[in-house]
């Protein structure tokens, strides 16, 4: 097969050369190779249709365990059921119920404009171009203008280029600097801004920050915690492990029954169902300058109490965030309401009690959520309960096998008295005092 044209990465930047495949309106295929890694994209009248590489995490399964969507053994699973020749990787997905036949074309779309974005930012290697070649019959194509596909993927550039200076590894564990309960009292932050702040628990890593959030483009998440670090509200947690004191013992006013019984039991039983951990730093923020000590404010009970409810002898300290900050950004108590609830674990005739003392609370297989489910249906991060104006808000985590709110499979929902919540095969009751 003879090249069209070809040339050196570097002497000629990817998007001036698919925008110069545009301009000519060119059907055909470009090969860009580098030492490394192959990726081909097919172009239909200059406009790119398809794309595929050999570069593992472009994969369509690295896709769904970075949108939360599966799990890295469901991939391994799926991968190993994967035959040469037989259904596409993404049918298999759809056969194991991960996803669903509808979830698929709009994935693999994703997938494409994944792979051509990867390109943008490549120095060096070379390209050749081929008129007339097709891509595989059963490819899913993408129907996009050219243009627009540049400009998100210059976006991608800018903001993969920032955040990788401020979170060169998505893996590190990040906690919250400075004492929650003044940062409460004090801070003017927007939604998104809280809602992350409040999933950072010194235990859970960026990459596990951003799966919580819910939110399918985890670069917006990353944009969030960017501003968050930058404000030094939030930082890696190993840059103060070699001065952290010993671990402080909870409150006791953390302390619950389940994580009673997880003290008491004997070795050789099995753990509760349910367990509850309190998200609680374990070490102080370093002082910048040597300094007199002020004595850290008490810890109050459950963390909602609401503006009126602040002595008057207490004011808040002045400031102008309400002339300089964003207009999207609220005082925490002035977003939220005073609202007592549990939720009720009702199984073989035993009760279970689990009271939402926090802000944000995640429920899953993982140690690391609030509210652990030991089932094997049950995703690692399966669902999210956050403190709104509406009352406690419920919501799914992408799990693979949903979350349901009286019997109805649910996205979100503004949780009412007496609710069922059904999570893999426990069922959990919403009570409210």
């Amino acid at each position: 097969m003879q090249a069209s044209f070809q040339g050196l990465i570097g002497a000629v930047e990817i998007p001036d050369l698919l925008t110069f495949i545009n301009l000519g309106r060119r059907t055909g295929l470009t090969e860009l190779t580098r030492s490394d890694q192959s990726t081909r994209i097919f172009f239909q009248k200059g406009n790119p249709v398809f794309a595929t590489s050999d570069k593992p995490g472009l994969r369509l399964g690295d896709l769904l365990v970075r949108m939360g969507r599966i799990t890295a053994r469901d991939l391994d699973r799926c991968v190993s059921r994967h035959r040469v020749g037989g259904p596409h990787l993404g049918q298999v997905f759809v056969s194991e119920g991960l996803i669903t036949e509808g979830d698929l074309s709009p994935l693999l779309k994703v997938q494409v404009s994944e792979v051509i974005f990867d390109t943008f930012t490549w120095v060096q290697g070379s390209f050749a171009f081929y008129d007339d070649v097709f891509p595989p019959q059963d490819a899913v194509t993408l129907e996009m203008d050219l243009q627009n596909l540049l400009m998100e993927g210059v976006r991608r550039i800018d903001e993969r280029g920032r955040l990788a200076e401020v979170f060169p590894d998505l893996d590190a564990v990040v906690e919250v600097f400075g004492n929650r309960e003044s940062l409460r009292q004090s801070l003017t932050l927007t939604p998104e801004e809280w809602r992350l702040l409040f999933l950072v628990d010194g235990r859970r890593s960026l990459r596990e920050v951003c799966q919580l959030a819910g939110n399918p483009d985890e670069l917006a998440s990353l944009e969030v915690l960017g501003r968050l670090f930058s404000a030094n509200l939030v930082g890696f947690a190993a840059l103060r492990l070699a001065a952290a004191p010993s671990p402080t013992p909870l409150p006791a006013e953390m302390i619950t029954a389940a994580s009673i019984s997880r003290l008491v039991m004997p070795p050789s039983e099995s753990p509760p169902l349910l367990a509850s951990t309190p998200a609680q730093s374990k070490t102080s923020p370093p002082s910048p300058a040597p300094a007199p000590q002020a004595p850290l404010p008490p810890s109050p009970p459950p963390p909602r109490l609401p503006a009126e409810a602040q002595s008057p002898a207490e004011p808040r300290a002045r400031n102008d965030a309400d002339v300089v900050v964003s207009r999207k950004a609220v005082l925490y108590s002035s977003q939220t309401m005073a609202l007592w609830a549990r939720l009720l674990l009702q199984r073989e005739g035993q009760s279970r009690s689990f009271p939402l003392s926090m802000e944000s609370q995640t429920l899953g297989r993982s140690p690391k959520n609030n509210i652990v489910i030991s089932d094997s249906v049950v995703s690692t991060f399966h669902a999210r309960i956050d403190l709104t104006r509406d009352g406690f808000k419920i919501f799914d985590l992408t799990s693979t096998n949903g979350t349901y709110v009286n019997g109805k499979k649910i996205q979100s929902a503004v949780l009412k008295p007496r609710d069922e919540i059904q999570v893999g095969a426990v069922k959990l009751v919403y009570l409210e005092e």
